[in-house]
């Protein structure tokens, strides 16, 4: 465990932690399927963005908070290779199982995967679930993207023409003003909503 949590990004995907991967994949799963991490620094962790269909880029500082892009439209302009989603939760597999069994279990791993596209069994998803946390369901199936990409879309663009005016941490409650726009808020009320709640005293 010191190990790990000592072990510095060396541009390598291997020298990233499995807690550190699903995070990454939580958020490619809500904005975008492809993924590029900005090039070793002094961090431990790399600043990384996401990117969708339509090559829009949501950018995340390590921590994995809405990061600002730079003037190029990029996170960074040293940037990694682009991976898909099935690298990253590859990546994440192969460093949360012991050395020793990584080559039974990533074969174990890919006909899991062959049969959740198949016909999505509970039984095969088990375990990949479970190490991951993350539902390989929803992103062998996923449902209809449209109404999601436009609440993301109205969500950022009020965060983005708004954000001198927000409290610090607000990007903390981003999967809760998600949630209040699918029930049908306004961005401007799922926002304000979301400051009283959690901001005012």
């Amino acid at each position: 465990m010191t190990t790990k949590r000592s072990k510095r990004w060396n541009g390598d995907l291997d020298s990233l932690s499995p807690d550190f991967l699903k995070e990454v994949l939580e958020k490619m799963q809500s904005y975008g399927d492809r993924v590029q991490f900005e090039l070793p620094t002094k961090a431990a962790r790399p600043n990384y963005q996401v990117i969708n269909p339509t090559n829009r880029k949501m950018a995340f500082d390590d921590r994995h908070l809405i990061l600002r892009l730079n003037e190029n439209g990029d996170v960074s302009d040293q940037l990694t290779t682009i991976y898909s989603l099935d690298t990253i939760k590859a990546a994440m597999i192969d460093n949360g199982k012991p050395a020793r069994s990584s080559r039974a279990n990533r074969s174990g791993t890919i006909r899991r995967v062959a049969s959740a596209a198949g016909d999505a069994d509970d039984t095969d998803l088990t375990d990949l679930e479970r190490l991951t946390g993350v539902s390989l369901r929803r992103s062998v199936a996923p449902p209809p993207v449209a109404d999601v990409d436009t609440i993301e879309r109205e969500k950022y663009a009020y965060y983005k023409a708004n954000r001198d005016a927000f409290p610090d941490g607000i990007t903390k409650y981003s999967q809760d003003i998600s949630a209040l726009m699918r029930a049908g808020v306004s961005a401007e009320d799922a926002f304000e909503q979301v400051i009283k709640e959690n901001f005012q005293f």
